[in-house]
């Protein structure tokens, strides 16, 4: 995916001092908007845009207002307001709460890491019109300030955009979409709403453990891979699976089993098990990158609402330290998924079963939930998203 990276000009026209027929000048930039597929925001409804100015290198206003408020405000002509956050979940109290008029708005336009992304859908799952509102009310932007920028990434792989946070707000400023799908987990006590991947076993370890060297960005990551890899621990559980051939109907209409019950592996039921003490790493995906420069679920590609997850798995007591360096290696570029030590899983809904819940942690869209046993299933096409390219625009 090497795409050119996009050049913003500004072109200035000027009236001549005589000229008070503003009615053809507002017609002529109508025009303009018109040809640049910019109907959409001619309606004039607001775009809510949400801002943690703490996020990665600490420069998202900065970034607003250089870059993306000329973009939208001016040139693409987009009503906004600015929601700037002054503490963690701040915007999942927002827009949970009463007082949140997000009826006045047709987008919301996160700029920020993933976390922010996904505290945004924390909130929204809260309120009783949670499915209306994504399906068919409001759409959603992300302009990746962040550290790692999963799915801002893998928006623009996927409109064969060069990655940055230009691109990306190109992207919000035409206002075409894309159809993603979300992902409904359930812990004992929690109930979560991701959009991006989970992992457990030793990539879960890297992404949480590294935190202690967050100032190092995402060299992090690859300092905790060495430490990790040099120990490779093996951790032990269950893998219930539902294949997505074992369903004619949406898979929305799945019901997961109690997650306090077994699961029952009847030929009715069409569940399959996976069950090994020696599990390396398992990542759970319905995106094609989890970060900027990780490449993990190249299968999840297209995002033209696939309604699987991908699960990446590495089992077995014969992988060893030399195969976990050239899968780790290869997430740059995609070239892990042939290794022969790595299996692919396509499935509608999953349940982990951890043989110790204090081996690993849970870590859903980079942030970490209830320990234990979990357990998923694929809300497709949930969201629509600002993109396109190569994806089903809507």
């Amino acid at each position: 995916n090497k795409s050119s990276r996009r050049v913003r000009r500004a072109l200035f026209f000027q009236v001549a001092p005589a000229y008070d027929d503003l009615e053809t000048v507002n017609e002529l930039v109508t025009a303009i908007r018109r040809v640049a597929l910019l109907q959409e925001q001619q309606k004039k409804k607001k775009y809510l845009i949400v801002i943690n100015p703490k996020s990665g290198t600490k420069k998202a206003l900065q970034s607003w207002n250089s870059i993306v408020k000329p973009m939208l405000e001016d040139e693409a002509g987009i009503t906004t307001d600015v929601f700037v956050t002054t503490h963690a979940s701040h915007i999942t109290e927002y827009v949970s709460s009463s007082e949140s008029d997000l009826e006045s708005y047709s987008a919301i336009v996160c700029m920020g890491g993933d976390g922010l992304l996904f505290e945004l859908l924390q909130g929204l799952q809260q309120r009783n019109d949670f499915d209306v509102l994504l399906k068919e009310k409001l759409k959603l932007g992300i302009i990746g300030c962040g550290t790692s920028n999963g799915l801002a990434k893998s928006i623009t792989f996927d409109a064969k955009e060069y990655h940055s946070l230009l691109e990306s707000t190109f992207l919000v400023a035409r206002g075409q979409t894309i159809r993603l799908d979300l992902s409904r987990y359930e812990t004992r006590n929690e109930v979560k709403t991701s959009f991006l991947t989970f992992a457990w076993a030793m990539i879960a370890d890297i992404d949480i453990d590294s935190e202690i060297c967050r100032c190092l960005g995402y060299f992090r990551i690859d300092l905790w891979g060495v430490v990790k890899i040099s120990r490779m621990k093996r951790y032990s559980g269950k893998l219930y699976y539902l294949p997505p051939s074992t369903t004619t109907d949406s898979s929305s209409t799945i019901a997961l089993p109690n997650i306090k019950e077994p699961i029952s592996l009847d030929s009715a039921n069409n569940w399959k098990v996976i069950e090994d003490d020696s599990f390396l790493l398992l990542w759970a995906s319905h995106v094609t990158h989890a970060s900027e420069s990780c490449y993990n679920s190249p299968p999840s590609s297209p995002l033209n609402n696939n309604g699987v997850f991908q699960i990446m798995l590495i089992r077995g007591k014969n992988v060893g330290r030399l195969a976990m360096v050239q899968i780790l290696l290869g997430l740059d570029s995609g070239s892990h998924v042939s290794h022969k030590d790595i299996q692919f899983i396509d499935c509608v809904a999953y349940r982990l079963e951890p043989a110790n819940a204090d081996d690993s942690y849970n870590c859903l869209d980079g942030e970490v939930i209830e320990k234990g046993t979990v357990q998923a299933r694929i809300l497709p096409a949930a969201l629509r998203a600002f993109g396109g390219g190569s994806g089903n625009n809507k």
